[in-house]
């Protein structure tokens, strides 16, 4: 029904948009409160490598998340084409930004090429789904969700030093706002 109507298309995509950001927003803020704790539990000491990076993988869930409903769209528009050759070309991309960054960064560097190629795949998509339906999807309540992201990211550098209660306080705050601003009823 939505994939010929462009109205219904876009009010499905801004609804969808959204849920998706709350998805992913609480997903990054539950891996900055608990992820320490919970690798500790499941993995012991032995992983305590992975610690800093938690942060890292918390982004990678909010842009996963937040970059779905875009793809998902353009096969909604009949658009699948574009989203194969997004991908092809993001999987050429991520190779390249893997054997260039692997070698040197090791781990940090493969988290650092997915985020970046996951950047590029759904700029990719939002910009192909934007002709289908005139606008980002984004509505005044995805906007929040992603400038509480935006200042989280803003902040990751200095996460690794700071004390694990602010971690904690600062995942915690994040993932309980993007249960306040992110669901609908309707």
């Amino acid at each position: 029904r939505a994939s010929h109507d462009r109205a219904e298309l876009t009010r499905l995509g801004q609804r969808m948009t959204r849920q998706l950001l709350t998805v992913g927003l609480l997903g990054f803020g539950c891996i900055l409160a608990a992820g320490p704790l919970l690798v500790r539990l499941l993995f012991g000491g032995k992983y305590d490598a992975l610690l800093p990076l938690l942060p890292l993988f918390g982004l990678l869930t909010f842009i996963r998340y937040g970059g779905v409903s875009y793809g998902t769209l353009l096969t909604l528009s009949d658009r699948q084409a574009v989203r194969v050759a997004a991908v092809c070309g993001m999987t050429a991309f991520g190779l390249v930004l893997n054997a260039l960054l692997i070698p040197r960064f090791g781990l940090t560097g493969a988290i650092v090429s997915a985020v970046l190629g996951h950047c590029v795949l759904y700029s990719v998509y939002v910009f192909a789904a934007r002709k289908d339906v005139g606008g980002f999807l984004l509505d005044r309540r995805s906007g929040i969700l992603l400038c509480l992201a935006c200042a989280i990211v803003i902040c990751l550098p200095l996460l690794p030093s700071v004390d694990a209660s602010v971690r904690i306080a600062l995942g915690a705050t994040l993932a309980l706002a993007s249960l306040v601003v992110g669901p609908t009823a309707a």
